[in-house]
C-alpha cells in the first residue's frame, strides 16, 4: 500500500482512525506499507496518538535533494543510455542547473536527443542550452 503526503491528514481524526485501522490490518497480513511526507512524523502535531505512535516507530528515511556530484554522475549515465555523447562542459552545465530529480534530467536529455535527431544538430553546449530552455528561450542567455 502506498500513501503519498500522509501529513495532509493532520486534524482529520476520523480519516486518521480509518487509515490506522487499515494499516494495522495490513501489517497483520505482513503487507508492505509505504507512506511519504515532506515533513518527518514527529512534526505532525494534529495526529491522533495511536497513528502518530505507529508512524514514529516505523522505519523512515530522509531523502535529500541530489547534490551536484550525484547529478553529474546521473547526467553522464543517462546521456549514455540515450546514446548522447556530451562534452564535459555540457555535463557540467546540466548538472549545475540543480534539477531536483532524475525524471527532470531524463526530460532534458530526451528533448536534446529529439533535437539532435530532428534537426540534425550535435550535442554541443549550444544545443544543450536550447534543450534546457525550451519554453523559455531567454532562460540561459
Amino acid at each position: 500500500m502506498l500513501i503519498d503526503d500522509i501529513h495532509i491528514l493532520e486534524g482529520k481524526n476520523s480519516t486518521q482512525s480509518a487509515i490506522l485501522s487499515l494499516l494495522l490490518q495490513l501489517a497483520e497480513r505482513h503487507c508492505q506499507i509505504v507512506m511519504t511526507s515532506s515533513i518527518p512524523p514527529e512534526n505532525f502535531p494534529e495526529f491522533i496518538d495511536e497513528l502518530a505512535y505507529e508512524l514514529e516507530e516505523s522505519i523512515y528515511a530522509d531523502i535529500a535533494p541530489l547534490d551536484a556530484e550525484t547529478r553529474k554522475m546521473i547526467v553522464i549515465h543517462k546521456a549514455s543510455e540515450f546514446g548522447i555523447r556530451l562534452s564535459e562542459e555540457s555535463v557540467e552545465f546540466i548538472s549545475e542547473l540543480g534539477f531536483s530529480n532524475v525524471r527532470v534530467i531524463e526530460g532534458v536529455l530526451s528533448k536534446l536527443r529529439a533535437q539532435i535527431e530532428l534537426m540534425g544538430s550535435i550535442a554541443d553546449l549550444k544545443s544543450v542550452i536550447k534543450s534546457c530552455s525550451m519554453g523559455n528561450p531567454d532562460a540561459y542567455k
